[in-house]
Parts: structure tokens; C-alpha cells; sequence
């Protein structure tokens, strides 16, 4: 039996949803800003109490870090512009075969093969057909009942994940432990001895010897957080795949 629902969509609303469908770049973004924007900041802070030549360097990465933000929201709001103008009325129709949308000027159609998987973050139900593309369906937008029936639905199409790559461990070494610590062994080890090497071997100030590894902590635990959640969705989509052989 088919689960239709409409609901109406406000720029709020759109804008939420493309962070929900897109939550790991607009970490990353945040992450970065507030990088720059704390080591710039501590940068300038050194130069008014009288460290030379630090401030005009901080001042640049402050504004970098704010650049990089603003320039990147701006070029979202322009793609999402058309749904920005205001309220749309939306409808959603799930049937056993494809996930269909009908709005007052777009209708979508794309069959339950070409999703990844499904997920909840926060408000909204996103639907993954590509690390850089997904549909966010309103959890709001299905009633207690129709919400059953789409998880129903979810499980017999194989999309519904019991076992994330956050719940999995993952090893080092021969050491079990959660993806999320993996970042902290594998790059604090060179974050501090990158430290070392600018203040003790090279001799550098300490806003230079501070920010440089902070830099790169950020850069590294997120390029490492990344790689090591692809490659445990990968170990588990290959458990299952086993699983379901060995049930077969």
C-alpha cells in the first residue's frame, strides 16, 4: 500500500535540510572557521602585546576563516534559491517499487535501487544516493503510523541500517576501538611532534608553534575521521553481504 504525505516546506525548513543531507561538509566548514578564527584571533591577540610581525598574519587568517564560510554558504543559498522564495507545498509518495516528489514546479521519481542507505539526523529522514547527494524527507511529514509502515518498508529494501558505522569498532594495530577515537590516536602523535619541531627545534614564536599543528590537527582529524567511517560502511556492508549468503 502506498505512504503519501504532503507537507509544506519554508526556506527554515530547506535550509535544515540541506545541512542534514549534507552534515559532514557543514561540520567541516564550522570546523575549519573556528580553527582559523581561534588561531588568527590568538595570532593578533600576541601582536598587541607586542610580538612583532604576528598580527598582520593573524588578521589574514581571521578573515580567511570567515571568507571561507561566507563564500560557500552564499553559493549554497544560490543553488537552493529557487526553493528560498518562499512556502512550497510538497508531495511524497512511497510505493514498493520507487520514492516519488511532486512540488508546485519539480516532480522526482527514482526507484529504491538507486538509494544507499537512510538515516535520521536530527528532524530530518535523509535519504543517501551518493556521498554528495540525498533527499531529506521531514520526520514531522509521516504520521505515527506511516512512519511504521516507511521503516517496514526500509527494512525489506535492505536500507533500514541496524548496525552504523558510529555503533561499529574498528582496529589499529590489533586494537579494537570506536571510529571516533581513531582520529585522536593516529593524529595527535604528530600533532605534538610537530609542535616540537617549530618550537624547539625551529624556534618560532608561540602563536606560529600553536596554530600551525592546530591547523593541521583539524585538517588531519577530519580527513581521518572520513576515512576510517568509509572504510568501516564498507566492512559491514561486506558482513552482511556474508551474512545473507551463509542465511541463503
Amino acid at each position: 500500500m502506498p505512504i503519501t504525505t504532503t507537507f509544506v516546506t519554508t526556506p527554515a525548513m530547506v535550509l535544515r535540510s540541506y545541512r542534514a543531507c549534507a552534515r559532514r561538509g557543514y561540520i567541516q566548514r564550522l570546523v575549519i572557521t573556528i580553527g582559523l578564527l581561534v588561531v588568527g584571533g590568538g595570532m593578533c591577540a600576541a601582536g598587541l602585546a607586542g610580538v612583532r610581525g604576528v598580527a598582520p598574519f593573524g588578521a589574514a587568517l581571521m578573515l580567511w576563516g570567515a571568507g571561507f564560510f561566507l563564500l560557500r554558504e552564499r553559493s549554497v543559498r544560490r543553488q537552493l534559491a529557487p526553493y528560498l522564495a518562499g512556502e512550497r507545498e510538497v508531495t511524497v509518495t512511497m510505493t514498493d517499487t520507487e520514492y516519488r516528489t511532486q512540488g508546485a514546479d519539480r516532480s522526482t521519481s527514482r526507484t529504491w535501487t538507486t538509494f544507499r542507505s537512510v538515516s535520521r539526523v536530527g528532524d530530518f529522514w535523509v535519504l543517501r544516493v551518493s556521498p554528495q547527494m540525498a533527499m531529506g524527507l521531514p520526520v514531522a511529514a509521516l504520521n505515527e503510523q506511516q512512519t511504521a509502515a516507511f521503516l517496514e518498508l526500509l527494512r525489506d529494501k535492505g536500507l533500514d541500517r541496524t548496525m552504523s558505522p558510529l555503533a561499529a569498532d574498528t582496529a589499529i594495530g590489533g586494537l579494537r576501538m570506536r571510529p571516533g577515537w581513531v582520529p585522536f590516536v593516529t593524529v595527535l602523535p604528530w600533532t605534538v611532534a610537530l609542535f616540537v619541531f617549530l618550537r624547539l627545534g625551529m624556534g618560532y614564536i608561540w602563536p606560529v608553534s600553536l596554530g600551525v599543528p592546530a591547523l593541521y590537527t583539524v585538517y588531519a582529524w577530519v580527513t581521518t575521521a572520513r576515512s576510517v567511517r568509509r572504510r568501516t560502511a564498507a566492512e559491514l556492508a561486506a558482513r552482511s553481504a556474508v551474512s545473507e549468503d551463509s542465511a541463503a
